[in-house]
């Protein structure tokens, strides 16, 4: 099957579509890729990349075709920008450019939800159908991220969302909250399916590493790994390592980058426990099985805010996958997830005072207790997110609609 992914995101960036992209590679399908300019969570053109230079490239045997866009930079402005300009210029190419006939279009949905836009595009053209595989929901995300209150601004992006929403033949969705809130929006139910994440990479070999594991002995390590961004609400960190600033013996690693990790670096400095925090920037995909194997826990925090009770982050099925135990500090779904399966502890979302207390709990939980709660999170995985389970159901929603 000939099946084009349109994704703003895209290797080298570190997004989950690369390896469903392999995946299906794999399975014997031929991918093309439409990508923009590779330049997240930094915001600036990745070395070797530019308008000028590798727009088009061979990776893993698939084609990847970037259009231009305006790198993130910072700044409200230039996000819109960065949005914006991939949905034009990907619409150009799919209007005017695009030569290749396909079977299916699949759009891989992280915020911008405007990343449709070339797919409706070339269906007008082509009467391709759509798969869109919805990861952040708007106007709801992008409310909770900004703070946007314009009530018209508002109302013009749900207008937007429904008209994407209409043009789609079939959605998938991240968490099953996602998909009632679509439906809700007063589209057919038909045309909505829950299809959740699953792990990308748990088959990575792991390698030793002097400078990881020096920095992971002798202390309980607690991980967050992914994108250290505003949603995530990170500073509630902080606020419980001023509870916790005698047990020197504690680590919290943070592996990822993001809009808001020089503020909360400059917070944890202000408040003297950066000493218990260690920052270790974006790392390569193949490292993150050396720090999770090392982790004693590893952590999800989200804001407090509606659409993040019905958010399912990618990283709960790669913590679940390495049989970490858990520490949330988020409401809804996945603290819920993590209660069902018995893998973990949870406090809500901004609660400092409870991710402070449940840490020291899980601190003070024997070996064989913590080796019980990571096996717990392992089966979860593998009787609700199991990888061959849910390429098998994707896969047949391609063979349904071409």
């Amino acid at each position: 099957m000939k099946i084009l992914v349109i994704t703003q995101y895209f290797y080298p960036e570190n997004f989950r579509i690369n390896n469903l992209c392999i995946e299906l590679k794999k399975r014997g399908h031929h991918i093309t890729v439409l990508t923009g300019i590779p330049n997240y969570p930094e915001g600036k053109y990745f070395e070797g990349y530019g308008v000028f230079k590798n727009r088009r490239q061979i990776w893993e045997d698939m084609q990847i075709i970037r259009v231009p866009l305006f790198p993130r930079l910072k700044g409200k402005i230039p996000m819109v920008l960065n949005y914006f300009s991939f949905a034009l210029f990907g619409s150009v190419w799919s209007r005017f450019f695009c030569k290749e006939s396909y079977d299916i279009i699949y759009v891989f949905e992280v915020s911008p939800m405007t990343v449709c836009f070339p797919a409706i595009a070339l269906k007008k053209k082509t009467s391709t159908k759509i798969i869109m595989n919805v990861q952040d929901l708007w106007p709801e995300n992008i409310q909770a991220v900004t703070g946007l209150n314009n009530k018209f601004i508002l109302r013009m992006i749900g207008k937007m969302v429904d008209y994407i929403y209409k043009n789609c033949d079939l959605i998938l969705t991240a968490s099953k909250s996602f998909l009632v809130n679509i439906v809700n929006r007063g589209h057919s139910s038909d045309k909505v399916e829950f299809w959740p994440q699953y792990a990308d990479n748990i088959e990575s070999s792991i390698t030793n590493d002097f400078e990881i594991e020096k920095e992971f002995t002798g202390n309980f390590n607690i991980v967050f790994t992914g994108n250290i961004g505003f949603a995530q609400g990170l500073d509630v960190v902080v606020n419980a390592c001023e509870l916790l600033k005698d047990h020197t013996d504690m680590k919290w690693h943070f592996v990822g980058d993001g809009r808001a990790r020089e503020s909360l670096v400059k917070l944890a400095e202000e408040r003297g426990v950066l000493g218990l925090m260690k920052f270790w920037g974006r790392r390569p995909e193949s490292e993150m099985p050396l720090f999770l194997k090392n982790a004693d826990a590893a952590l999800i925090v989200l804001k407090k805010d509606k659409i993040f009770e019905m958010t399912i982050p990618a990283k709960l099925q790669t913590y679940m996958a390495f049989s970490c135990p858990l520490i949330s500090c988020a409401d809804g779904e996945v603290s819920d997830i993590i209660n069902s399966a018995q893998c973990g502890l949870t406090a809500n979302a901004g609660d400092y005072n409870k991710l402070a207390q449940i840490t020291m709990e899980l601190k003070g939980r024997s070996e064989e207790e913590l080796f019980k709660m990571g096996d717990n999170a392992y089966q979860y995985l593998q009787e609700n997110f199991n990888k061959k389970v849910l390429l098998d159901k994707l896969i047949d929603c391609f063979e349904r609609l071409r």
